[in-house]
């Protein structure tokens, strides 16, 4: 979905064909109960936000590709539910993603420079491309990987790091920096000193190479946020960091006025009554916001104040179904990495809005959470 254009758009029909080919001509999984039992509050707090989106969708003019790409992924995490995925598979998997963002980012940067945002969108392709640099992050910290493995992954992360920078999004790369700062925070915690002195190593390494990438790929952004913050001290609020919070303070008054069911697509609407009584600058009015530059804030808008808790509620459940599930170190840092990035790319940017983010996040999460230890491989023969 992310090699051609409205690649996601194929998904829901190779998921559904997959699932269905599966059930009819092979025998169903074996299924570890105990992961099974771990991962029903995630499969629950997916179905309820399925739910809560539905009457959005049927009565607000709600987005039907979010539905149905939320709609996709509740279906497949109940079928394979409790099945354990061996390691050396998600390996493959990890490696052939991070392949494919990492040629797709410097294909495009090569053609047009300036900055990549794959076939969608620079700020939700850079959420994708963040929350696999984190995991690959997970793995060379926490996994117990021989030299070649540390090698390939090593590269594989460097140049991702690099892709990641050629986005140039200002609230992924943040907290994608910062969440690996508590990465390796949690790696000295855990006292092991052979380990930690070889990943203090790699980290003055990859601080260089991130500093010199930085001010090559980033100068820009970064002169751009200081002029945006100079204008906010002089009320100028026509800049990007203007206009979000424009709608921040906007959306309190749209949520007061549905507060059950939300607007859905009908907020844009409500933005134009408040732009007739005065309530609304023209700079806002002009942007024409497909969204509220704020996860929390524009599902509660569009889905009501209980679409907003579902919303709570299905991250806090992702998170849980690591801290409970059967998961290795490297599994149990790298799916909560993965949670803390979208609740963070989620203040600025709506990440579960999008198609292509929706499936990473719930396929990412649900098969990262049921990897198999390289033991549990060897004893099913895998």
């Amino acid at each position: 979905m992310w090699w051609i254009p409205d690649g996601a758009k194929y998904v829901p029909g190779i998921v559904g064909g997959a699932i269905l080919i599966y059930g009819v001509f092979w025998r169903l999984p074996e299924r570890d109960q105990d992961l099974k039992r771990k991962q029903w509050q995630f499969l629950l707090a997916t179905w309820t936000f399925v739910f809560v989106s539905a009457p959005s969708y049927l009565l607000n003019d709600g987005s039907w590709s979010e539905l149905r790409a939320l709609l996709v992924m509740a279906v497949y995490i109940s079928f394979f539910r409790g099945v354990r995925f061996s390691s050396a598979f998600f390996k493959a998997l990890l490696l052939i993603c991070a392949a494919g963002f990492i040629t797709l980012t410097f294909y495009q940067y090569s053609q047009a420079g300036g900055r990549v945002g794959g076939f969608i969108n620079p700020i939700p392709y850079s959420t994708a491309v963040g929350a696999v640099v984190l995991v690959l992050l997970a793995r060379l910290l926490f996994a117990r990987n021989n030299i070649l493995q540390r090698a390939i992954f090593g590269v594989m992360f460097v140049a991702l790091v690099a892709a990641l920078l050629m986005t140039k999004t200002r609230g992924v790369v943040g907290p994608v920096f910062v969440i690996s700062a508590v990465l390796f925070l949690a790696l000295l915690m855990r006292n092991e000193r052979h380990r930690f002195l070889k990943s203090l190593i790699v980290i003055a390494v990859l601080a260089s190479a991130a500093m010199v990438a930085g001010k090559t790929l980033l100068t820009d952004r970064l002169n751009q946020t200081v002029h945006e913050y100079e204008a906010l001290s002089q009320d100028n609020y026509d800049g990007s960091f203007g206009v979000r919070l424009q709608l921040w303070v906007a959306s309190g008054e749209l949520i007061a006025r549905k507060p059950v069911m939300g607007h859905g697509d009908g907020y844009r609407g409500a933005l134009e009554e408040l732009h007739r009584t005065g309530n609304l600058k023209e700079s806002l009015y002009r942007f024409e916001a497909n969204h509220f530059h704020n996860q929390f804030i524009d599902t509660t808008v569009k889905k009501g104040l209980i679409g907003g808790l579902a919303l709570v509620l299905l991250l806090v459940a992702a998170a849980r179904m690591f801290y409970l599930a059967p998961c290795t170190a490297w599994q149990r840092y790298g799916g909560l990495s993965v949670v803390l990035l979208y609740a963070g790319a989620s203040l600025t940017d709506v990440p579960l809005l999008h198609t292509h983010t929706i499936f990473l996040f719930f396929g990412l999460c649900f098969i990262l959470g049921s990897v198999s230890s390289n033991q549990d491989d060897k004893r099913m023969g895998l």
